[in-house]
């Protein structure tokens, strides 16, 4: 009986290692977009990679400048957080239609592998200003040189 409580701990952490990354609008906070798409490169990061986000979304309306806040939490803890101008990210004004963030997140070599979620906010200027979207981005660290990092083929050139 230990020994199958043991194999399917074993197996549960091997496949959370392996998992893919997930991502969800924010359910406590209005945005006046849609989001359609996120992508993350690699998938999954390791200590030492530049993470790489991209959101496609649907505007709802125009911003003509805002921030970009990002939120890191570690096993539910947060741990680390900035703001970034949103024109650098994308084009702006933004204006009703389709928006596309690019967003660059270097890892540093001693980011200990594990579950982390990383919230994103694009938001106009001033305290009245629209939120243009939120997410919640779920993904696992894993360690470097581990199989499951091994797996990732560089982009070519």
């Amino acid at each position: 009986m230990k020994s199958q409580a043991c194999i399917a701990l074993l197996c549960l952490i091997v496949l959370q290692g392996c998992s893919a990354f997930s991502w969800k609008p924010c359910t406590d906070v209005e945005s006046k977009s849609s989001i359609k798409d996120v992508g993350l490169t690699p998938d999954p990061p390791f200590p030492g990679s530049t993470a790489q986000f991209t959101i496609d979304a649907t505007a709802d309306v125009e911003i003509a400048a805002g921030t970009l806040d990002i939120s890191v939490a570690y096993h539910g803890f947060p741990i680390y957080s900035e703001s970034k101008d949103l024109c650098d990210k994308t084009e702006c004004p933004v204006k009703k239609g389709p928006v596309k963030v690019a967003l660059e997140e270097p890892f540093p070599i001693i980011t200990p592998p594990g579950p982390y979620t990383v919230r994103i906010t694009a938001k106009g200027k001033g305290n009245d200003a629209p939120q243009l979207f939120c997410l919640d981005v779920d993904f696992n660290v894993v360690p470097q040189g581990s199989a499951t990092q091994q797996n990732i083929r560089p982009e070519s050139s």
